[in-house]
């Protein structure tokens, strides 16, 4: 019975996304649905190629076309918050603020940019750790206004693994393109790296944390699945992305230290303590390693 009543219910929402309204939009050149169906179509296929250890997709017109997508839909979704009600319109809002900034530095990482100024990269690393903020801020209130805890608390557990995104944004504002240049110098595919596995697989994430909000919303699934949703797809896109990452391009070919001045600090100083206790490459190293990885198990 028990796995009836699962497969019942999983052919219900396959049955209630099949009937969402595709092509709803708040202009004729914003088909929010149809734009977010091509952003995780295409993401996915980017996705793909990455964590097989290839940049093909993303060098290509796949990526383009994501972020043109993907844009588009967050943008769209931004005008139709209205559509949520009061009480979810501001975090809709929110989130597609926070999602121009992701594919933006999914675009500013990319190999090959030209700068397009510093008060640009400022202003989007800072919309970064506001989105993030704003998020975690109007969970709290969602719970002060009766919502269940439960929603409240998976958004916050995923808004604390975003918050990782903004460390490198937040260096780019702090040190300029000369700090870009050095690191890569030093790290041979960094800047494409840095695109694909951190800021196009979060992007993607994200876009379908907010779909799935968007399922709560209409009721399609529980207050628990979309909490699971939120916290779950944050969790596990930064463990998979961080661990794939280093199986395929690890130092000297691009690092996943989370702080990474540029040239490096002095031995012995506060600056190298903080990046060897920041460097994701060295827990990724030791789940490898446990976990028997070929190249590092015999280390």
């Amino acid at each position: 019975r028990r796995a009836m009543g699962e497969k019942a219910n999983r052919t219900r929402i396959g049955a209630a996304i099949v009937r969402l309204k595709w092509t709803s939009m708040p202009t004729r050149i914003l088909p929010h649905g149809a734009l977010g169906l091509i952003g995780l179509s295409s993401g996915a296929l980017i996705l793909g190629f990455v964590m097989a250890g290839s940049f093909a997709a993303s060098r290509s017109v796949l990526l383009p076309i994501y972020l043109a997508a993907q844009t588009g839909s967050a943008v769209a979704g931004g005008l139709m918050a209205h559509r949520a009600g009061k009480k979810y319109e501001r975090i809709f809002r929110i989130t597609a603020c926070f999602q121009l900034c992701l594919l933006y530095h999914a675009w500013r990482f990319h190999e090959g940019r030209s700068p397009p100024g510093r008060i640009i990269d400022v202003a989007f690393a800072m919309g970064t750790v506001f989105g993030i903020s704003a998020m975690a801020v109007e969970a709290i209130l969602l719970t002060k206004g009766g919502e269940n805890p439960v929603l409240a608390g998976g958004i916050l557990v995923g808004c604390m693994a975003l918050l990782l995104l903004a460390g490198y944004p937040l260096e780019l504002a702090l040190w300029g393109e000369g700090w870009w240049t050095c690191v890569q110098s030093q790290y041979s595919v960094q800047a494409i790296a840095m695109s694909s596995y951190i800021y196009v697989s979060a992007s993607w994430a994200f876009s379908l944390m907010v779909f799935g909000a968007t399922l709560f919303i209409r009721k399609v699934v529980s207050v628990v699945s979309c909490a699971a949703c939120f916290a779950g797809l944050a969790l596990t896109t930064l463990v998979a992305t961080v661990i794939m990452q280093e199986v395929h391009y690890p130092a000297p070919a691009s690092t996943q230290q989370l702080f990474l001045p540029c040239p490096a600090p002095a031995p012995g100083s506060f600056a190298a303590w903080a990046v060897d206790a920041l460097d994701t490459s060295a827990l990724a190293q030791s789940v490898l390693r446990a976990a028997g990885h070929p190249r590092l198990s015999a280390a």
